[in-house]
C-alpha cells in the first residue's frame, strides 16, 4: 500500500514539473530571442529600464544602511516614496543574490521570463485540484498564463505579469473548504502570498480582495443555507490573515499610506484605460492570429498595446455564452464562475462604454467607486486578468465533465485563437554609456553630485545611465511611476518632458537647477535640438565629453533667478492663471509681475506680502497691476477670491482660477 503511495506521488510530481517545464519552453520560446539577456531587456520603454533600477535598489540600499522605502537618487530632495513606485520588495530581496552575481538586467529577464510559466503552473495546480483531470488542467494553465493580458503586460509591465499567487490564494482557500489544511496553517499561508503580493504589487493585491469579496458573496448567496456557515468561518480566517499581513508589513504600509499625501490622487485616466467592448472578440498586435488584420480597429481602442487586453477570442466568448445559459441547470461550480465571469468583464469596462473610437455615455457600474481614493489609481482594463481565470476553470470543468473530441476542439480551438505573437514582444537594449561609469561620475563632478539628465525621465535612458554607474549620483527627476505633486506646474519640468520653452527660461532654469541642488545638467543624445539650444543660450560654462554635453550650474549668488510656485499653471505664453495662492521667488535682479483681471467673476483684489510688508491691491475688471519685486526676495500674492470658469459659464476649464499675471 505504502508503496503504491510513493508511485501516486512520483507520478504526480513528474507531471507537475513536466509542466512546468512546457510552460516555462513556451514562455522562453515566445520572449527570448537570441539577444543577450545580460545587455538587453525584454520590454520596451522606460517601466522595464525602471524595474530593473528596483531589483538593485533594495540589496544596495539595506547593504548600506539607507532606509529602502524613500529614495533622493531620483527626484532629488523630495523624498521619493517608492511605496508607490511599484518597488518590488518581494523580486529585490529574494533574488538579491543573483542580482549581485550577474546583474539586475539579467534577473529582470529571468522574472519576465518566469511569469507566465509560473502564472500556468499555479493556474494548474488550482484547476487540478478542482476538476482531478491533469489534461483539462494543464490546457486551463495555458489559457491563464499565456492570456493577452499576460502577453500584453510582457511588454514592460513585470509587476503585473506577475500574478501567480492569485491562483495560490484561491488554492489556499479551496484547501481550507476541502478541509485539507488546518487552520494555523491556511491563516500563515494566506497571509504570507499576500505579503509576497503586497511586494510585487500593491494594485494586483487590492484587486485580487476586490474580486475575492466578490466571488466570496457569490459562493454564498448560491451555497445550501446548511453550507453557508463555512464561508463564515472561511472569511473571518482571511480577515484574521489580513491583520496578520499587516502587520507583517507595518513598515511597508506605513510608508504607503504616508505617501498618499505627496502623490497624485488619479496617476492614470481609469477612462482611458478601460476595456473596449470590442476587444473581447477583436485581437490586437499581441496577438498572432488576427493581431495585425484588425489593426484597423484594434488603433482605435484606447490605452496602449499592453494595456488592450480583454481578448478572449470567438470560441472562448462562445463558450463562456454557452456556460451561461446552462448555468443554472448546470453543477454548482459553473454557475458560480460564470457569475465571477461576467462580474470581472463588467468591471473590466470601466466607468463609460466604449466601442473603437465611440464612447457611448452609458454609466457602468464602476462608475459608482472609480473617484473614491485608491480606487481611483485602479485601471479597470486590468481586471482582464480575472476574467481570463475565471475563463480557464470555465475551460477545464468543460473538459472534465465529458472528455470528447469536440470539447478538445474547441479548447484547443480557442487557445489558437490566443496564441500569442512572438514579434510583439519588444527588446530594449541596455543603453550603456562609457560617460556614466563610476569613475567618470567621479572624475566630472565629485563625490555625491546632483545631476539634470537630459532626455528627461520616461523620455531618456536616465534610470539606466545612474543604474550602470552604481548609483553614484542624485539626479532632479528619472522616472519610477509617478510625478510628484510638487513638481507637476513646474514650467521647467514641462519644458523638459514637452519641449515648450516658456518666457525667460534661462531665470526658471537657474531656479530649478539652485532649488534642487544641482550642479550640472547633462544633455545625451536625442535630447530635442529646440530644449538643447535653450539651454545651451543660457550661456553657462560648457563642454562636451563623447555624445555628453556637460553644462555647470553657476553660483546661486550670480543667477538671474526668477521662480512662481504654488497655484499657477504655467505655459509658453505670456500671462497665465493663477489659483488661490502663490509664491514668486527672484534672484540677484529685481523683476516685475503684472496682475490682470479679466472677468467680472475674476478675484477684485489680491494681498502681496514680502518679507514683513503686507499690502493690499485691488482694481476692477479688465484693469492690470503692476507689481515690483525686489532682489533676493520671497513674495506671496493671494486672492481674495475664485472661481471655476466651468460653473461660471465661461468655458469647460474645471481648475480654481483667481487671476492671470505674467511678467513684465
Amino acid at each position: 500500500m505504502f508503496a503504491d503511495d510513493c508511485c501516486l506521488v512520483k507520478a504526480a510530481t513528474k507531471r507537475r514539473i513536466s509542466a512546468f517545464a512546457v510552460y516555462f519552453a513556451l514562455s522562453a520560446l515566445l520572449l527570448v530571442k537570441g539577444f543577450s539577456l545580460r545587455h538587453h531587456l525584454i520590454g520596451v520603454g522606460a517601466d522595464v529600464e525602471s524595474f530593473a533600477w528596483m531589483l538593485y535598489w533594495w540589496p544596495w540600499a539595506i547593504g548600506h544602511g539607507i532606509n529602502p522605502f524613500v529614495t533622493d537618487l531620483a527626484w532629488n530632495g523630495l523624498g521619493y516614496n517608492l511605496t508607490w513606485a511599484t518597488a518590488l520588495p518581494t523580486f529585490g530581496l529574494l533574488l538579491a543574490p543573483l542580482t549581485w552575481l550577474t546583474g539586475p538586467v539579467l534577473t529582470t529577464n529571468l522574472v519576465i521570463v518566469l511569469a507566465p510559466a509560473c502564472a500556468a503552473f499555479a493556474a494548474f495546480l488550482l484547476l487540478h485540484s478542482v476538476t482531478g483531470r491533469w489534461v483539462p488542467a494543464f490546457l486551463g494553465g495555458l489559457v491563464f498564463g499565456f492570456s493577452p493580458y499576460e502577453m500584453g503586460q510582457s511588454l514592460g509591465h513585470l509587476n503585473l505579469t506577475s500574478i501567480a499567487l492569485v491562483p495560490v490564494c484561491l488554492l489556499s482557500c479551496k484547501a481550507y473548504l476541502d478541509q485539507t489544511i488546518t487552520r494555523p496553517r491556511f491563516i500563515a499561508a494566506l497571509s504570507m502570498t499576500a505579503l509576497l503580493q503586497l511586494g510585487i504589487s500593491t494594485e494586483v493585491l487590492f484587486t485580487s480582495a476586490v474580486m475575492g469579496i466578490v466571488t466570496w458573496c457569490v459562493f454564498v448567496a448560491t451555497a445550501p443555507c446548511k453550507a453557508r456557515h463555512l464561508y463564515f468561518l472561511l472569511a473571518r480566517d482571511v480577515v484574521l490573515a489580513g491583520i496578520v499581513t499587516i502587520i507583517l508589513a507595518s513598515s511597508f504600509l506605513f510608508y504607503l499610506v504616508k505617501g498618499m499625501k505627496v502623490v497624485p490622487g488619479q496617476m492614470n485616466d481609469p477612462d482611458v484605460y478601460s476595456a473596449d467592448i470590442l476587444n473581447f472578440l477583436v485581437p490586437t498586435p499581441v496577438t498572432l492570429p488576427g493581431g495585425t488584420l484588425f489593426s484597423s480597429i484594434s488603433d482605435q481602442f484606447t490605452g496602449n498595446i499592453s494595456e488592450q487586453d480583454a481578448y478572449i477570442g470567438l470560441p472562448f466568448f462562445l463558450l463562456a455564452v454557452y456556460f451561461s445559459t446552462i448555468a443554472f441547470r448546470s453543477s454548482l461550480l459553473v454557475k458560480r464562475c460564470v457569475l465571477v465571469f461576467w462580474i470581472s468583464v463588467l468591471f473590466s469596462l470601466g466607468g463609460v462604454l466604449h466601442a473603437g473610437k465611440n464612447v457611448a455615455h452609458v454609466r457602468l457600474p464602476w462608475h459608482l467607486v472609480d473617484r473614491l481614493p485608491v480606487v481611483s489609481s485602479v485601471l479597470p482594463v486590468r481586471f482582464a486578468m480575472f476574467t481570463s481565470l475565471a475563463l480557464a476553470v470555465l475551460c477545464a470543468v468543460f473538459l472534465a465533465q465529458r472528455a470528447t473530441v469536440g470539447r478538445y476542439g474547441v479548447v484547443l480551438c480557442g487557445l489558437l485563437f490566443l496564441f500569442p505573437a512572438p514579434a510583439a514582444q519588444g527588446w530594449e537594449a541596455t543603453t550603456s554609456s562609457p560617460f556614466f561609469t563610476g569613475a567618470s561620475i567621479k572624475r566630472h563632478f565629485g563625490d555625491d553630485s546632483v545631476l539634470v539628465v537630459l532626455p528627461f525621465g520616461y523620455l531618456g535612458h536616465s534610470m539606466a545611465w545612474q543604474l550602470q554607474s552604481g548609483y553614484a549620483f542624485r539626479q532632479t527627476g528619472g522616472y519610477l511611476g509617478y510625478t510628484p505633486t510638487s513638481e507637476h506646474n513646474d514650467a521647467v519640468l514641462s519644458a523638459f518632458l514637452n519641449n515648450a520653452i516658456p518666457p525667460h527660461f534661462d531665470e526658471q532654469l537657474g531656479f530649478y537647477c539652485v532649488d534642487h541642488h544641482a550642479t550640472a545638467i547633462v544633455i545625451g543624445p536625442k535630447t530635442k535640438d529646440v530644449l538643447r539650444q535653450a539651454i545651451l543660450e543660457t550661456h553657462w560654462a560648457a563642454e562636451r565629453d563623447g555624445d555628453m554635453i556637460i553644462v555647470r550650474v553657476p553660483p546661486r549668488e550670480t543667477l538671474p533667478l526668477f521662480h512662481i510656485s504654488g497655484d499657477y499653471w504655467p505655459s509658453p505664453a505670456e500671462v497665465n492663471w493663477m489659483g488661490q495662492q502663490i509664491m514668486v521667488e527672484t534672484g540677484v535682479a529685481p523683476a516685475r509681475l503684472e496682475i490682470g483681471r479679466p472677468y467680472v467673476v475674476s478675484s477684485p483684489g489680491v494681498s502681496v506680502s514680502t518679507g514683513n510688508i503686507v499690502r493690499h491691491i485691488g482694481f476692477q475688471p479688465g484693469e492690470k497691476t503692476v507689481i515690483d519685486l525686489p532682489a533676493n526676495s520671497r513674495t506671496t500674492i493671494r486672492a481674495d477670491k475664485v472661481f471655476v470658469p466651468a460653473k461660471e459659464g465661461i468655458n469647460t476649464d474645471q481648475r480654481t482660477l483667481s487671476l492671470l499675471i505674467g511678467r513684465r
